[in-house]
């Protein structure tokens, strides 16, 4: 099973009522349609996600059933650790990468991208990648996003980075520590060049101003 929770995915509670639900996805749908990101792979990825996960928590039955077989109880309580391992995790962390390495990175919604991020990265699945320790498997998901991370930008980055400092050994720690420094100082670049950006056009206008003066 995958390690997607789909109340995690609409942002609800699993004791949310219809209409909670309901609200939910519209802001959601609306927000990440195809209509509203035109080209943009990631945001018709979280599109897909939210109305699969409406889909089945929208109808009774279908969430009654959803209860059963990942967490193993009815009733829409939580009794059992949900079934995600560190191999689902990685998987849907790799699935990510791929998805971003087709991506055209100047129609990327951030905050899609970050949606997607934070999804694999969701409080049950961190809690199961700490428990776990499979350093091995805990240091390929951190370069899978790390790679799909590269388009993200700083602000948002720093989300995912919040997360992700929780699991890496010694070795994986300076990788994290090297990406974040690189990130940044894309930050700061992209900064000045707005800002140099000001400066000349500043500096133009006031040529132009003197030379009709002149």
């Amino acid at each position: 099973m995958s390690s997607k929770d789909y109340y995690i995915i609409l942002g609800v509670k699993p004791t949310a009522s219809a209409d909670e639900i309901k609200r939910s996805y519209r802001r959601l749908a609306f927000k990440y349609h195809p209509d509203k990101n035109p080209g943009d792979i990631i945001a018709e990825a979280a599109f897909k996600e939210i109305v699969e996960a409406y889909e089945i928590l929208s109808d009774a039955k279908k969430r009654e059933d959803y209860h059963y077989k990942r967490f193993y109880t009815y009733n829409y309580q939580y009794k059992n650790e949900p079934k995600a391992t560190p191999e689902s995790i990685l998987k849907d962390a790799v699935k990510l990468q791929q998805l971003v390495e087709r991506a055209d990175p100047f129609r990327m919604n951030q905050d899609a991208l970050l949606f997607q991020a934070e999804d694999v990265l969701n409080e049950n699945n961190l809690a199961i990648l700490k428990e776990e320790k499979q350093l091995s498997v805990n240091a390929q998901i951190i370069n899978a996003l790390l790679i799909a991370c590269k388009p993200m930008h700083f602000s948002f980055y720093l989300k995912v980075h919040e997360k992700l400092i929780q699991l890496p050994d010694e070795n994986s720690k300076q990788v994290l520590t090297n990406f974040y420094k690189s990130k940044q100082k894309e930050n700061n670049w992209n900064k000045y060049k707005v800002i140099g950006a000001i400066v000349l056009a500043l500096l133009m206008c006031l040529v132009i101003f003197l030379i009709s003066k002149l």
